[in-house]
């Protein structure tokens, strides 16, 4: 029973963390994604694709990542061509899945996820994250995982499967509930050595 408490106060505990006031959903048409990357890119717009790789980084209003390989996908019915202010790293399009694989790190709203590969679906705003070992690093807590998914619209997440936990107690335990001083047995102290006499090794 006290195992189910610790656990369910554990649960409660990562959703207060996440919890978050929600923000307004940007309009799509005013949403910009800039990509900026080392080793070119290849543009399939009929096919819905455009891939980057080597050195990627990608910045947002909130979000800022990083990873090796970055493939934007698009609905091949309803491909828009960049607008005439756009270039290649500065897309007008609004991709519905953005894939980004090989030492993945992202941050997005107070939240620092690092992985193997994430799967951004825009529809919901929701990234799956998975790889060998999954950080997500919040303010004074540390989880580790398998698999992780955060929705970037309200800013809370939930591992799925293994997962262990670090959480950084502010000031210690120094609360109403440590020990005060004195409190316990006496300890006993050593007494002083006694002096050697003259001549002693």
């Amino acid at each position: 029973m006290r195992t189910l408490l610790i656990a369910l106060a554990g649960v409660s505990l990562v959703a207060a963390l996440f919890a978050a006031e929600p923000r307004a959903a940007k309009p799509v048409a005013t949403s910009k994604l800039t990509v900026l990357n080392e080793g070119g890119v290849n543009l399939d717009l009929p096919a819905g694709r455009i891939v980057f790789r080597d050195a990627v980084k990608v910045f947002e209003s909130d979000l800022y990542m990083e990873c090796e390989l970055l493939t934007l996908f698009q609905q091949t019915n309803a491909v828009a061509k960049p607008a005439a202010t756009a270039t290649s790293t500065n897309l007008s399009i609004r991709p519905d899945v953005i894939i980004a694989e090989t030492n993945l790190m992202m941050m997005a709203r107070g939240t620092t996820i690092i992985g193997d590969r994430a799967v951004y679906t825009t529809s919901n705003e929701t990234v799956v994250v998975t790889g060998d070992l999954v950080v997500i690093e919040r303010s004074n807590v540390v989880f580790f995982s398998t698999n992780f998914v955060f929705n970037r619209l309200t800013s809370s997440g939930y591992a799925v499967g293994w997962t262990a936990t670090e959480i950084e107690v502010s000031g210690g335990f120094s609360g109403t509930n440590a020990l005060r001083p004195g409190f316990g047995p006496p300890r006993r102290q050593a007494p002083p050595a006694a002096p050697k006499p003259d001549g002693a090794k």
